[in-house]
C-alpha cells in the first residue's frame, strides 16, 4: 500500500509541475477583435487571419458560452461560400487559404510571433473535451505536430517530414451531445526535442467537409509521463508489451505478483494478479498508460501504449 501510494504521488507530481501546455487551451483568455469577423481567441487563429484571402473567407470560428469548464469554449462550423464548403478550423499557427481546398493548410509562420508557438517538451498524449454535431458522415479532427526549426511545420504535410519529432491525432466521429473526453498518444519519430508545436482543430473532414457540421472544444491538455519517455526497469526479468487490446506480461519463471495500470490522469484502470509465465489482460481503451508490477516486495514501472 505504501508503494502504491508513493507511485501515485510521483505520478501527480510529475504531471503538475514544469511541463508546457498549449496556451489559452480553455479559451478563457481574451477574444481579440478581427476585422470583418467574430473575435478569435488569443493565441488561436482561423480563416479571417489567413495569410491570404481572409477578406473573402467566411466566419467559421465562434465564441461559445457552452463550456466544459469556465465560461467559454470554441465553436467551429463548416460554412459554404461561393459553392465551396469552408472547413471550420482554428490553429495556433496560421492558416494558408486558397480557392482550391486541396491547396489549403496550416503552418508555423516563424516570421511573426503571432503565428508560431515555441515548444521544447516531449508529452505523451493529447487530451481535450468535445461536443460534435456532424452532417452526413462528416468527422472532426484534433491534430498536433511537434517539429524542429529545420523546415517549415505544416499540416497536412506534402513534402519532407525529416523535421518532425512527434504527432498526435484525434478523429471525432458521430453525434456527441454531451461533453466527452477524447485522447490520443503521441507517435514519436526521433529522439530530438522539438522547437515548435503546431496544432489544428477542424469541424469537418478536410477537403470533403460537409456544410453545417459543428464542433465545440474546451480544455485541451498535454499529458506527460512523470518517469520520462521510455522508462523501463527489468530487474525481475519481466517483459511488458501490448498486443492489440491486450497487455502482455511474460516472466522467465512462474511468479505470483500484482500488476496495476494507471491512466496519465492518475486513475487506476486495471489491477490483476500475475499467475504463471505468460499473462494477458484485455483493455478496451486507447492511449498511453503507466504500469506498476509488484513481485515479492520489488517494483517494476514503465509505460505502454494501446493503439487498438
Amino acid at each position: 500500500m505504501k508503494t502504491h501510494l508513493l507511485f501515485f504521488m510521483l505520478l501527480i507530481c510529475g504531471i503538475s509541475f514544469g511541463q508546457a501546455q498549449i496556451e489559452n487551451s480553455g479559451f478563457e483568455g481574451a477574444w481579440e477583435d478581427v476585422t470583418g469577423s467574430e473575435d478569435e481567441p488569443e493565441e488561436w487563429s482561423s480563416l479571417k487571419t489567413a495569410d491570404a484571402l481572409g477578406f473573402f473567407a467566411p466566419i467559421v470560428l465562434f465564441q461559445s458560452t457552452d463550456a466544459h469548464t469556465g465560461t467559454y469554449s470554441a465553436r467551429l462550423k463548416n460554412t459554404t461560400t461561393g459553392g465551396i464548403v469552408a472547413n471550420g478550423i482554428m490553429t495556433n499557427g496560421q492558416v494558408h487559404a486558397d480557392f482550391d481546398p486541396e491547396e489549403g493548410y496550416v503552418f508555423t509562420n516563424t516570421d511573426n510571433s503571432d503565428w508560431y508557438y515555441s515548444f521544447t517538451d516531449r508529452p505523451d498524449s493529447l487530451v481535450a473535451w468535445v461536443k460534435y454535431n456532424p452532417e452526413g458522415g462528416d468527422r472532426g479532427k484534433l491534430e498536433i505536430l511537434l517539429h524542429t526549426s529545420g523546415a517549415e511545420g505544416k499540416l497536412p504535410e506534402a513534402g519532407s517530414t525529416s523535421h518532425w519529432v512527434a504527432k498526435a491525432r484525434i478523429d471525432v466521429e458521430g453525434s456527441i451531445s454531451e461533453w466527452t473526453r477524447v485522447s490520443a498518444p503521441f507517435n514519436y519519430f526521433s529522439g530530438d526535442n522539438p522547437t515548435y508545436a503546431l496544432m489544428v482543430v477542424t469541424s469537418g473532414d478536410s477537403t470533403i467537409a460537409v456544410d453545417g457540421s459543428e464542433m465545440w472544444i474546451d480544455d485541451i491538455e498535454l499529458i506527460y509521463n512523470p518517469f520520462g519517455t521510455g522508462v523501463e526497469e527489468n530487474e525481475n526479468e519481466i517483459s511488458v508489451f501490448t498486443s492489440g487490446s491486450d497487455l502482455v506480461i511474460n516472466t522467465e519463471s512462474a511468479q505470483n505478483g500484482t500488476v496495476r495500470l494507471f491512466g496519465l490522469d492518475g486513475r487506476l484502470v486495471l489491477e490483476e494478479q500475475l499467475n504463471g509465465t505468460n499473462n494477458r489482460f484485455g483493455l478496451k481503451s486507447k492511449g498511453v498508460f503507466l504500469y506498476q508490477i509488484e513481485i515479492n516486495g520489488t517494483i517494476q514501472i514503465g509505460k505502454v501504449t494501446f493503439v487498438n
